[in-house]
């Protein structure tokens, strides 16, 4: 994935016999598919621009059609890529709310023990999410909550936190 891109949906497979795709949508926006009209679709080392014919729900997944794809062999070819879209495409989110994007590659400093490392990826959960921090001290998961999250600058590369007791690193 390109540094100006993010990606917006993960194509499973062929449907049909016209050139759709059904996708899984990377995204909680999903009115955006009706709206969205030039994407990249990276397959085997090239990047693709397509046109989006049209996107409809089915299910807990998009089906999409593009223009430039007519059949269900040219259709199989995406199989297992991403949809990504130009990251100035992606809606403005209320204060104090990011996308993952924004926050990978932060560096995560505690108020008290200072730089703890660089968040590396965010894992989704329905309580909350978590943080996974990497530094030569091994990998430290943190909960993305009020009481640990405490400021995210995201100018000036840094998310503040404050560990909570027993929150330590674990060696990899």
């Amino acid at each position: 994935m390109s540094d100006d891109r993010v990606a917006i949906a993960f194509i499973n497979k062929a449907w049909g016999v016209k050139g759709e795709v059904i996708a899984e949508p990377l995204t909680e926006f999903i009115h955006r598919f009706k709206q969205v009209e030039i994407v990249t679709v990276p397959i085997a080392r090239r990047e693709l621009k397509l046109t989006v014919a049209w996107a409809k729900k089915h299910g807990g997944k998009i089906v999409f059609k593009f223009e430039e794809i007519n059949d269900r062999g040219e259709a199989n070819r995406l199989r297992n890529s991403y949809i990504e879209i130009e990251k100035s495409e992606v809606y403005e989110l209320p204060e104090g709310n990011y996308y993952q994007f924004e926050l990978v590659g932060l560096e995560v400093e505690d108020l008290e023990q200072g730089c703890l490392g660089i968040l590396e990826e965010v894992w989704e959960y329905p309580s909350s999410d978590i943080l996974v921090v990497r530094s030569d001290r091994g990998r430290l998961l943190i909960p993305a909550i009020k009481e640990v999250v405490k400021k995210v600058d995201i100018k000036n590369n840094k998310l503040e936190v404050t560990l909570l007791p027993g929150m330590e690193f674990e060696a990899e």
